[in-house]
């Protein structure tokens, strides 16, 4: 059977100025050495610095204030390692601080391509024969690395596509790992990579039905520990600790707009990159909706 396609005059175009923030830490002797620069400021000093990096960040990120707050707390053991109270800090100064360790990341810098389309679950305040449409697209950056970014739209009831307004900043989401697992499930999911028993029973055996992630991770670093063990039981390990890794959670501010809102990699799994995401809307038995997504990492 034949099916005919009528191309649309729409393009889709990736924007180099749509950034997020990375934490980057260069070394912990030059960390060190960063920090010890800026605690011989004094407090004036600080302020008007922060108030000028603020200022040059705020246009293009949401409370970036947040963000440098947070990366300064990545390097806390660090600056407590040379004898400096953390708590004592003001926070204009863990800021300023923070602000050293942030990194600004193009995330359509390299490219724009593979759209997948979606049915959105907002259909009101339409017009009859119109459908609001998220589109995802896969973006990459500088390094190549991908990310999953999103559009918003209408078709009418010509199947013309009106793309809607791009929001202002990037969001990151809040990344939770799983608090809890199913032991019997993971076992399962175990098998399922065909990781030996002999390997992961020693780990498995020692948790409980429902185990969290920091007690799956210490136990698995405990026996990664040893330098005696072999390879092979070492790349299972890692293995496992690689399947805990992957099951987190994101969660994006209520106020941010899909457009707004970027799907980064986090594990270790995805560390080259998120691609080619395909949504698909799902009806349960009992009529409520959800949509998933497969992809590669």
């Amino acid at each position: 059977m034949r099916v005919s396609v009528v191309r649309k005059n729409v393009k889709f175009t990736p924007d180099s100025s749509r950034v997020v923030a990375r934490y980057f830490m260069n070394g912990e002797s030059r960390t060190q050495k960063m920090v010890a620069r800026i605690m011989s400021l004094d407090e004036n000093q600080v302020s008007l610095n922060l108030e000028h990096t603020l200022r040059e960040f705020a246009g293009r990120h949401r409370n970036i204030s947040r963000v440098f707050s947070k990366h300064c707390a990545n390097i806390q053991d660090l600056i407590e390692k040379m004898e400096i109270d953390f708590s004592a800090l003001s926070d204009d100064r863990k800021m300023l601080i923070g602000s050293y360790f942030t990194m600004e990341y193009a995330i359509e810098s390299a490219a724009f391509f593979n759209p997948s389309i979606v049915e959105d679950f907002d259909q009101s305040f339409l017009e009859n024969g119109e459908k609001r449409i998220i589109i995802s697209f896969r973006a990459t950056g500088e390094g190549h690395i991908s990310s999953i970014v999103f559009r918003r739209g209408i078709l009418n009831k010509n199947n013309d596509l009106q793309v809607m307004k791009v929001g202002d900043h990037i969001d990151k989401a809040e990344i939770t790992h799983k608090k809890l697992y199913n032991k019997k499930r993971f076992v399962k999911k175990l098998l399922e990579m065909n990781i030996s028993e002999k390997y992961s029973t020693s780990i498995m055996q020692g948790l409980p039905e429902k185990f969290e992630y920091y007690g799956l991770k210490d136990a698995v670093n405990m026996i990664l520990g040893d330098i005696t063990i072999s390879s092979e039981r070492r790349n299972a390990l890692e293995e496992v600790t690689w399947l805990a890794d992957s099951f987190y959670d994101v969660q994006f501010k209520l106020d941010s707009d899909i457009t707004e809102r970027v799907i980064f990699p986090v594990s270790e799994s995805e560390s080259r990159g998120i691609e080619d995401a395909r949504f698909v809307r799902f009806t349960d038995d009992d009529k409520s909706e959800m949509i998933y997504a497969t992809y590669t990492a």
